[in-house]
């Protein structure tokens, strides 16, 4: 764990992350609860500069744009077809009857109705290109697939080597890819993140240090899928042509250097969820002191309150040593009005003794 002024050395938390990575195991990935991870690349540079920002955005939320589209097709087929059999019974009304032409009528009225709208929806879309634009952004969009799980690992019928079905036949005996082993370490690094409430706390945002985990887990699995992407299919060759291991091991040497940087990545993301653990002391500690501070006329009452209580009390206590002497005293009135009622000539004198008398 980081202290303030310190910083862990980058290359012994790189090598625990790599030791995390290791000890991954395919039941780990299988949690993720994902087969596999699905993106987009978007090459820009093939595209003219009036055009990126919008394939950027499309890109970015190709979902709802999907959605959007959709939409958008639906609404127009809908409010043609309405439009087109209201015309056709408009048409044809005078010879089936009033009737058809009073439904022919409704049809084409709400085929207009929703014409409109779906009019202003399409001329409105952000995201809305013509077909030439659209297909430049198709050709400079490459899709990005990441298996996590061996189900997913493509066995193409160009795959001579097998090395493919290798790396199937290993993640199925419990060996799976080193990539997917990765993001799982990232994604549980990303969520204890998210976890933390000092990153989600709005000291974060006066200081601009909240790291932003959805882009940070993009990247992630787009470095990943690119990695698996080569390092899958890179076969090693069994000649000696001197030409093509030269070629072999400058292709080596950068996926190596690309899997070290993606380990630092995650590193990095590590070390940043570790420098939160202080942080999340400091506003705990913030946290007390604050509600100190806004407690204090209450407990200023409080204090008040106990003090008229020590008193009452104190009152009570000194009522209750004085109740023996009242009790004496009515004991003491009580014995003399007893003694002065027994002596007195009234109580001396017989009562007179009542007959019964005959009834008639």
């Amino acid at each position: 764990m980081s202290s303030y002024g310190q910083h862990p050395n980058p290359a012994a938390v790189a090598r625990a992350i790599e030791a995390q990575v290791e000890a991954v195991t395919t039941a780990d990935i299988d949690s993720l609860g994902r087969s596999a991870w699905y993106g987009r690349y978007l090459d820009e540079t093939a595209l003219p500069p009036e055009l990126r920002e919008t394939a950027r955005q499309r890109v970015a939320n190709a979902d709802r744009v999907s959605k959007a589209d959709a939409g958008q097709s639906f609404s127009v087929l809908l409010a043609a077809l309405l439009m087109l059999i209201g015309l056709l019974l408009l048409a044809h009304g005078a010879e089936v009857g009033q009737q058809t032409e009073v439904i022919g009528g409704v049809l084409a009225l709400v085929g207009a109705v929703v014409a409109i709208p779906a009019g202003r929806w399409i001329f409105r879309d952000p995201w809305k290109v013509d077909e030439a634009e659209y297909r430049q952004i198709s050709a400079a969009t490459r899709e990005l697939k990441l298996p996590l799980h061996s189900a997913f690992v493509d066995l193409l019928d160009t795959d001579r080597s097998s090395r493919l079905r290798d790396i199937n036949q290993q993640w199925k005996t419990g060996n799976p890819r080193r990539e997917a082993k990765l993001v799982y370490v990232a994604t549980s690094i990303l969520n204890d993140i998210r976890s933390s409430p000092a990153w989600r706390d709005e000291v974060f945002d006066e200081h601009r240090v909240r790291l932003d985990l959805t882009a940070a887990e993009r990247e992630i699995y787009e470095h990943a899928a690119r990695l698996w992407e080569i390092d899958s299919t890179l076969v090693a060759p069994t000649g000696n042509d001197p030409a093509v291991t030269t070629q072999w091991t400058h292709h080596r040497s950068a996926l190596d250097e690309a899997w070290e940087t993606l380990i630092d990545r995650v590193a990095a993301l590590h070390t940043y969820r570790e420098g939160l653990r202080p942080i999340e002391s400091t506003l705990r500690d913030l946290a007390a002191v604050r509600s100190m501070t806004t407690t204090s006329t209450e407990l200023s009452d409080l204090l008040t309150s106990s003090a008229r209580a020590d008193i009452a009390t104190a009152h009570a206590r000194n009522l209750a040593a004085e109740l023996p002497e009242v009790a004496a005293n009515l004991t003491t009135q009580l014995e003399f009005l007893r003694r002065a009622a027994i002596h007195q000539e009234t109580l001396a004198t017989p009562l007179p003794v009542l007959t019964p008398t005959a009834s008639r």
